[in-house]
């Protein structure tokens, strides 16, 4: 309480002191109390982020606003969400997730809502869903288990009773097969798994009151309601003239005591399988290749409550289901799901999934050595004992399917930060935490890491100023005025069991020796007004020049090659004083701002024409040099220019086709043919002219 108390006191006299005595601007003003906005969102203060949010909404960045939808939200207040909200609709970087949570925030008009659910549906999730044959980290160890044959394995499944059971699918043994066929029939089998070694003994082939003569398992478990769903044989035929796989249930405590019972959801002529239960019992996935899907087996979920299923059957979606098959879904979590999906080779691969928003999933493909060369499918993590399943038919196994062991740990790490900050000022670290960062070096290294609840935890504080340090990684920072220079601290990224090395963060004051990089100001066409979209620019110009009254400020301005030499010139000069007239007012000192006006003498592949007449076009240089000596009265304005193949003699320099197009007729009747020539830089694309339109800043000492 007494941390909190002192944060609140220094930010009411941060804020009193830049009202009264600061000659920034409102804009710059509201950009730092935002930083604080972002912090007491982040640290669930969420009345402090949603004043400051408010108080500031022409500022707001992308994310900001959805902060600030979402908290409003949070509190009821729909109609204001969305107004909040609804500006990101417009922008080219849209989410998904946008369209979602606007669709939400209105829903007394059905109609609009819908819309944008439409809208969202026509956008995907980036994804990394083609292989990179990279491996994804050195800690996944696979280890072929004691229990494969030269037969199939799979589909095992460890669950957290008395001794860490493992069920899997093997070989059937306890039947003659007179009436099956001559493939493999899979029963389901238990083993004691050793958390240890990663291995299993004890190997035992389930009670014949539970498997049935034809095809048994995989199964799942409802962890809530204790109930346990597979896969197995029906005695009906499906659309492919082979035997229909259902979906069956009983309660697991009557394991090997009872017949489980088909399950409603089974249809005539076609297949269900796979169960997998969300962690909270409230949704049941499968595959299936029933009506209606997107091709061959897609995966689907239906609802449970108690253990009962209610609702509809939904599928899973264009994220997930394609045209081939989707199978053995595991959800991991509510919202991160594994899953195989046959890709162009027909081979089967492993992917995860991650729910964003609604029936919405971002894909991942996993790397080796959870995917191979051959099928690979089955995946399952047990989050109490950190181990973790595969199976595959890869190269250098025991047999056709082989399940594959490994310990469930993501190798944790992080990069050394540096944030600097400003003398006698608070810095603030928000949305920029060090965990962010460190999390954005694992997950390219590692998806898997995504999947884990991380923290970060202070090592050792700092030795120069106060630091609050939160498990999110964002701190606040103040350095004591009677220290200077630079300042660390050291945390680690922990996770369950799971720790990162030391991580050391550097903070830094800002040197006065400034040589910070600042974004350029652009232009449109024939323009030398400054577009709002840019003030926010100048504004954080305005910050440095009066943190340090020292420095200098020179501006360049430029233009495309469009136009006379001349009238850009004027025009880079207007530029020039559109800016310095911005930021003159706002700074003390204010002759510390010197203009250069280029023009178009700075542009690339720029001939200093924009048309010219082409009159000839030789082979050699010293033929178009003696043809020149032949046009007499044109020699003055005669030029010779090389291109690919040939030597062109110009004449004239004209800023428009039309000039270019009046010379030409009075050309002919000279008596001297050409044709007319567009500059190669006129030619650029727009992009490339409006890269050209622009005003840079360089910071002199």
């Amino acid at each position: 309480m007494k941390k909190i108390f002192i944060l609140s006191i220094s930010l009411i006299c941060f804020l009193g002191k830049s009202q009264s005595n600061s000659p920034i601007p409102k804009s710059i003003e509201n950009q730092k109390i935002l930083k604080w906005a972002d912090y007491y969102f982040i640290n669930g203060e969420d009345e402090k982020s949603i004043t400051f949010y408010s108080e500031n909404e022409n500022d707001l960045s992308a994310d900001q606003r959805r902060a600030l939808s979402g908290l409003l939200q949070k509190k009821g207040d729909l109609s204001q969400a969305a107004k909040v909200l609804k500006p990101l609709l417009e922008i080219e970087q849209v989410s998904i997730i946008d369209y979602y949570k606007f669709s939400s925030l209105i829903p007394q008009n059905k109609k609009l809502s819908e819309e944008y659910l439409v809208k969202a549906s026509k956008l995907k999730f980036k994804s990394n869903l083609k292989n990179t044959e990279k491996s994804i980290s050195d800690s996944y160890k696979l280890q072929n288990l004691k229990l494969n044959s030269e037969k199939s394995e799979f589909g095992a499944i460890l669950l957290n009773l008395k001794d860490p059971t493992l069920y899997y699918l093997g070989n059937q043994k306890q039947r003659i097969k007179k009436l099956t066929s001559e493939n493999q029939v899979y029963n389901v089998f238990k083993a004691i798994f050793n958390i240890d070694s990663l291995n299993t003994s004890k190997v035992k082939e389930l009670d014949l009151r539970f498997n049935s003569k034809y095809q048994d398992g995989p199964i799942a478990l409802d962890p809530i309601n204790k109930t346990l769903y597979l896969t197995r044989s029906s005695s009906k035929i499906d659309k492919s003239k082979k035997v229909q796989l259902d979906l069956y249930s009983l309660p697991f405590d009557e394991i090997e005591k009872k017949i489980p019972i088909s399950l409603s959801i089974n249809i005539d002529g076609y297949s269900t399988l796979h169960p997998s239960v969300s962690p909270d019992g409230k949704r049941l996935y499968f595959a299936s290749d029933r009506p209606n899907g997107f091709g061959g087996m897609d995966l689907y979920f239906v609802s449970l409550e108690k253990g009962v299923i209610t609702g509809k059957i939904t599928n899973l979606g264009q994220d997930i289901n394609t045209a081939e098959d989707e199978v053995f879904p595991f959800l991991y979590d509510n919202d991160v799901l594994f899953y195989s999906s046959n890709d162009s080779n027909k081979k089967l691969t492993l992917k995860m999934a991650l729910n964003r928003v609604a029936n919405r999933w971002e894909t991942k493909f996993l790397e080796k050595p959870f995917n191979s060369e051959g099928d690979d499918f089955s995946l399952h993590i047990n989050k109490k004992y950190q181990a973790g399943f595969l199976s595959s038919n890869r190269k250098g196994g025991n047999g056709d399917d082989d399940i594959y062991s490994f310990q469930f740990k993501p190798k944790l790490k992080g990069q050394n930060d540096k944030y600097e900050f400003q003398k006698n000022d608070t810095l603030i670290v928000g949305f920029n935490s060090v965990l962010k960062n460190d999390l954005s070096l694992m997950v390219s290294e590692d998806p898997l890491v995504e999947i884990i609840p991380l923290e970060a935890k202070l090592i050792e504080g700092t030795s120069k100023g106060s630091l609050t340090f939160n498990p999110n990684g964002s701190f606040i920072y103040v350095q004591d005025s009677e220290k200077k220079g630079i300042d660390f601290f050291t945390y680690q990224v922990i996770g369950s069991n799971i720790y990162s090395d030391n991580i050391t963060v550097e903070l830094s004051p800002e040197k006065t020796d400034f040589k910070r990089v600042f974004r350029p100001i652009y232009y449109k066409f024939d323009k030398s007004n400054l577009e709002i979209d840019y003030k926010q620019r100048l504004d954080s110009l305005v910050i440095t020049l009066n943190d340090y009254p020292n420095l200098n400020l020179e501006i360049s301005s430029f233009a495309d090659c469009r136009g006379s030499a001349k009238y850009n010139f004027k025009l880079t000069e207007e530029r020039n004083q559109t800016i310095i007239n911005y930021i003159q007012p706002k700074i003390s000192n204010p002759k510390r701002i010197n203009g250069i006006a280029y023009g178009e003498s700075q542009v690339k592949n720029n001939p200093g024409y924009e048309y010219t007449i082409v009159v000839s076009s030789l082979k050699s240089k010293n033929n178009a040099i003696k043809f020149i000596e032949k046009l007499k009265e044109l020699k003055k304005d005669t030029f010779i220019e090389k291109t690919n193949l040939n030597f062109h003699v110009l004449v004239g320099k004209f800023e428009s086709y039309r000039k270019a197009k009046k010379y030409l007729v009075i050309l002919n009747q000279k008596g001297h043919e050409g044709w007319i020539k567009k500059s190669n830089c006129l030619k650029n694309s727009e992009s490339i002219h409006q890269s050209n339109r622009k005003t840079t800043f360089k910071i002199k000492t």
